[in-house]
């Protein structure tokens, strides 16, 4: 299949792009999510966005208090039983608050159920003792990040 192009047993909207030295799958957000979930039990690993995530992995992805919201969507199926949960975000929000937090205060989706978090800045591993930094995006220091995220974060276990 050429890189960009979806495939034509898919047509709801799956596309394979090489992102970072990696495979993912773009999916459109109209996509059914009977689609996504069409594995069955057999639930792997799942990759969300995230409005805030709590030091503790507790996710909050479906909606900000006063805002429009047609529904609540799939989110929430998703992460039932899902044995990793990956969340991607950017570290603030467009008013600079963290979007990484000790506790969230927006609704939330899941408790306890991130693993790892993906910032435009480093990526976090939630563990049983907090926040963990297992790497930093090019031109950022430990510093920054510790700034910019709102909730504590443990010593790397090796020198990023």
């Amino acid at each position: 299949m050429d890189e960009g192009k979806a495939r034509a047993h898919r047509p709801t909207g799956h596309v394979t792009k090489t992102l970072s030295k990696m495979q993912a799958v773009v999916i459109r957000g109209e996509m059914e999510i009977a689609d996504v979930t069409e594995a069955g039990a057999a639930k792997g690993m799942r990759v969300l966005g995230a409005l805030q995530v709590s030091a503790g992995g507790d996710l909050a992805n479906w909606t900000i208090p006063g805002a429009m919201v047609k529904g609540m969507g799939g989110a929430m199926d998703l992460v039932v039983g899902a044995r990793r949960i990956v969340t991607i975000t950017d570290h603030v929000a467009k008013d600079g608050s963290p979007k990484i937090v000790e506790h969230c205060t927006l609704p939330l989706t899941g408790t306890g159920v991130v693993n790892r978090i993906v910032t435009d800045m480093a990526v976090l591993d939630v563990t049983p003792d907090g926040l963990r930094l297992a790497a930093l995006a090019p031109d950022v220091t430990e510093q920054q990040v510790r700034d910019r995220t709102g909730a504590p974060i443990q010593q790397p276990t090796a020198a990023l």
